[in-house]
């Protein structure tokens, strides 16, 4: 480019200047969210759309009061909570800017927490699980490593003292996450009670039976149903325990015959499994 300039008097001087034309124009910019839908704590993608003109200032309102701001056509966000988010992108350059706006849906985590009863279970005792929390869709319960069960709210029966690790896992709509717990298991309850000398557990039976004497030996079993039929079961002793055997049997109410010091003994059994 060249300037000339002449005054009153004829005289004229001149500047050459070069001046580089640009193909700089305002940004178009769209942009891409990946997952359009999430949970809590998931990691969110945002991409400027690679067909469009992109700025080099990317300004990302997540409408929950926070902002995402980047200089490459990749930024990432994590909703701390759940709820219908309208994202805003205002994109710039040295000629002006672009605007461009999209929406996510963050889901709400399902339930959480669980309890039980009894809150102090005995060696035997039947305890059901209650989940203390709505919104789950499938849930899978692990009873330390002795069960499992996808039922909503099972019950489990302990047949030996100790600690037991309880887990829930969960899922909602696209979101999962777990809640862990510990149980401690007493003594059988009423134990020995009123000069009783044994005790029966768990009942209802699930796999095994259990018959806890003080003193003496556990004998001659006999199993019949509430119609008088037979089962035969098989029986092996531990020390101060008999463990019966009763895989074989039918769910159902039952008369358990047993000897314990001469004297016969009948008891009523369920298995349910």
């Amino acid at each position: 480019m060249v300037h000339r300039v002449t005054n009153f008097c004829g005289n004229t001087a001149s500047q050459v200047d070069e001046v580089v034309p640009t193909d700089f124009t305002n940004p178009n910019s769209t942009f891409n969210i990946s997952p359009k839908a999430a949970c809590p704590g998931d990691s969110i993608r945002l991409t400027i759309h690679p067909a469009t003109f992109a700025g080099n200032g990317h300004y990302f309102v997540m409408g929950n009061g926070d902002f995402v701001l980047s200089s490459k056509d990749t930024a990432w966000y994590i909703y701390p909570s759940s709820g219908d988010f309208n994202i805003e992108l205002v994109d710039t350059n040295a000629c002006g800017f672009s605007y461009d706006e999209d929406s996510i849906f963050i889901s709400p985590l399902p339930a959480t927490s669980f309890s039980f009863t009894p809150t102090n279970p005995g060696t035997g005792d039947t305890v059901w699980f209650n989940l203390d929390s709505s919104g789950s869709l499938f849930v899978y319960w692990e009873f330390d490593t002795r069960r499992n069960s996808k039922d909503l709210e099972p019950f489990f029966i302990f047949d030996e003292q100790g600690e037991y690790s309880i887990r829930l896992g969960f899922s909602g709509i696209g979101c999962e996450g777990s809640s862990e717990e510990l149980i401690t298991v007493g003594p059988p309850e009423g134990l020995f009670e009123n000069q009783r000398s044994w005790a029966i557990y768990p009942n209802p039976a699930e796999g095994t039976l259990n018959i806890l004497v003080e003193n003496g030996q556990v004998k001659n079993f006999v199993l019949n149903d509430l119609l008088g039929r037979s089962f035969s079961v098989n029986s092996t002793s531990e020390s101060t325990r008999t463990i019966i055997d009763l895989n074989s049997v039918p769910n159902g109410t039952y008369l358990l015959q047993f000897e314990l010091e001469d004297v016969r003994l009948v008891e009523k059994v369920v298995v349910l499994r």
